[in-house]
């Protein structure tokens, strides 16, 4: 995994954490920023990371897309 993927799976993991802080505490505003927010992270990551074969990739699509 390259460190811009990295990132953006701690950046995205963070705003996972608001997004559930949203649902617990029914601040709608914020779960309403927050899920869409969680979803394109995890398509940056998907398009960031560089794996060595076309099917590494398609395993970490599926498992990202099965993650939230």
């Amino acid at each position: 995994m390259t460190p811009i993927a990295g990132a953006l799976v701690g950046i995205t993991a963070l705003i996972a954490v608001a997004d559930w802080v949203a649902l617990k505490r029914s601040l709608r505003r914020l779960e309403y920023l927050a899920k869409p927010a969680v979803m394109v992270g995890l398509i940056a990551v998907a398009i960031a990371v560089h794996p060595i074969s076309s099917t590494e990739r398609v395993f970490f699509c599926s498992f990202m897309s099965s993650w939230y």
